[in-house]
C-alpha cells in the first residue's frame, strides 16, 4: 500500500549519500558483459519493465531501491515529489526523500510523476493542468493517487500520459491539442481512454506518442512539426500511423524519436538542432536514420539521446547544456560519445541525467539548480546560473534493477 511521508534528510545505510569529488568515468576498463537478449521474442515490454526504476523529470529525480521504496528529490513546486506538500521553486528538496513503498516502476515529466506498485496499481501526482493525473479533475496533487489497475508500463509526458495494461491494451489521458492521445480528436481527456490493443510499450514526447506493438511494428501519432513521427512528412496525425517493423523499444522526448530494432540497431529521427539525432549533422530528419549497432537500451531526452550498448557502456550525444551529457565538457556532441561503463539503465529528460550501474549504484550529473542531483547542494543564489556536475557522481545505492 502506498504512503506519503514529509520531506526529511536520509541517513539510512540504504541511501548512503556520497558528497565526494566527481569520479572520472572509465572508458578503457573492460566491463563485465551485459548480454543482449535474443532477438526472437525480445519485446519492448520486457526491457521497459526491468529498466523503469529511475526517472528524471524537468528539475526533479526519482529512484526505486531494491526494497521497493520510491525516493524523490529536487524541484517540488507542483507537488511532483509526492511528499504531501508543494514548495516554492526556490525551496526544493535537496536530498532523497521517501515517497511510497512497494513500487516496481516510476516515470516522470517536467512536473508530473507516476508509479506502478507490485499489485499493478498506477499512481499519479504533481501538476494536473491538462488532466494528466487521470483523476477526472485539473487539480494538482502533492500525494500519489490511484488512477487505474492492472498496469504493466507507463510513460509520463509533459501534458499527457500513456499506460499499457497487462492485457496489452493502451490507455491515454491528458492534453491532446495535437492529437497526441491518438483517439482521432484534439479534445483533452481527464480520465483514461482506450486507444489500441496488442501493445508492448509506449513512450510520450512533448506532444507526440510512439507505441511498439507485440508484433514488433512501431506506430506514431500527434505533433509532427519536425518530422518526429517518422513518416516522411511534417503533418500532424490524430491517429496512429505505422512507421517501421521489427522494433524492440522506442523512446521519445521533445520533438524527436529513437527506436531500437530487434537486431540491436538504433534509429533516430525528428528535430536535430543540437545534434540529438547523432548522424553528425544538425539537419532534421523526417524518416528513421540508422545511428548505432549493438544497442541494448535507449533513453531520449528533450535535446539529447542516451544509449546503452550490449557491453554495458553508456553513450550520449546532442545538447550538452549544463553538462548534461556527462563527458566532462559543455560542448554539444553530434555523434555518440562514451560516458560511463557497467551501466544497466539510464534516464534523460531536460538538463540532467541519471544511470544505474550493474552494482545497483545510481549515478547522476548535469544541472543542479533545484537540487536535482540529490547531493544536498544547489546554486546559492537562485538568480545565478546553476553549478552543474560535469561527470557522473554517485547519489545512492541498492537501486532496483529488475533484471
Amino acid at each position: 500500500m502506498a504512503k506519503s511521508m514529509m520531506a526529511k534528510k536520509i541517513t539510512s545505510v540504504i541511501l548512503l549519500l556520497l558528497i565526494a569529488l566527481p569520479i572520472l568515468p572509465s572508458c578503457t576498463s573492460e566491463p563485465e558483459a551485459w548480454q543482449l537478449p535474443a532477438a526472437d521474442g525480445w519485446v519492448g515490454q520486457v526491457l521497459d519493465a526491468r529498466r523503469m526504476t529511475i526517472a528524471v523529470g524537468g528539475d526533479s529525480s526519482y529512484a526505486v531501491t531494491d526494497d521497493g521504496l520510491l525516493w524523490a528529490w529536487g524541484d517540488n513546486r507542483f507537488g511532483q515529489l509526492g511528499v504531501g506538500v508543494s514548495s516554492d521553486r526556490n525551496d526544493p528538496i535537496l536530498l532523497p526523500t521517501m515517497v511510497m513503498e512497494d513500487v516496481v516502476a516510476v516515470s516522470a515529466s517536467s512536473w508530473t510523476a507516476t508509479a506502478i506498485t507490485s499489485d499493478g496499481n498506477l499512481w499519479a501526482w504533481g501538476r494536473n493542468d491538462f488532466g494528466q493525473l487521470g483523476d477526472g479533475t485539473t487539480t494538482d496533487r502533492a500525494v500519489p493517487k490511484v488512477v487505474m489497475d492492472n498496469v504493466l508500463l507507463v510513460s509520463t509526458g509533459r501534458q499527457h500520459v500513456m499506460a499499457v495494461k497487462k492485457d496489452g491494451s493502451l490507455w491515454a489521458w491528458g492534453g491532446n491539442a495535437y492529437g497526441q492521445l491518438g483517439d482521432g480528436t484534439t479534445i483533452d481527456r481527464l480520465t483514461p481512454i482506450k486507444i489500441m490493443e496488442n501493445v508492448a510499450s509506449a513512450s510520450t514526447g512533448d506532444a507526440h506518442t510512439v507505441a511498439v506493438m507485440t508484433d514488433g511494428s512501431l506506430w506514431t501519432w500527434g505533433r509532427n512539426d519536425f518530422g518526429q513521427l517518422g513518416n516522411g512528412t511534417t503533418s500532424d496525425s490524430h491517429i496512429p500511423i505505422k512507421v517501421m517493423e521489427e522494433t524492440a523499444l522506442a523512446s521519445t522526448a521533445g520533438s524527436r524519436t529513437a527506436a531500437l530494432k530487434k537486431d540491436g540497431t538504433l534509429w533516430t529521427w525528428g528535430r536535430n538542432s543540437a545534434g540529438q539525432i547523432g548522424d553528425g549533422t544538425t539537419t532534421e530528419r523526417h524518416e528513421p536514420v540508422k545511428i548505432m549497432e549493438d544497442v541494448a537500451f535507449i533513453s531520449a531526452g528533450a535535446s539529447r539521446t542516451m544509449a546503452i550498448r550490449s557491453d554495458g557502456t553508456l553513450w550520449a550525444w546532442g545538447s550538452n547544456l549544463q553538462m548534461s551529457l556527462g563527458d566532462g565538457t559543455d560542448q554539444n556532441r553530434y555523434v555518440p560519445t562514451q560516458v560511463l561503463d557497467h551501466v544497466v539503465s539510464v534516464s534523460a529528460r531536460l538538463f540532467h541525467s541519471m544511470a544505474i550501474r550493474d552494482d545497483g549504484s545510481v549515478w547522476i550529473w548535469g544541472s543542479n539548480e533545484h537540487g536535482q542531483l540529490g547531493n544536498g547542494t544547489r546554486t546559492e543564489n537562485p538568480h545565478r546560473p546553476p553549478t552543474p556536475v560535469s561527470y557522473p557522481t554517485k547519489v545512492l545505492e541498492n537501486a532496483l534493477m529488475n533484471r
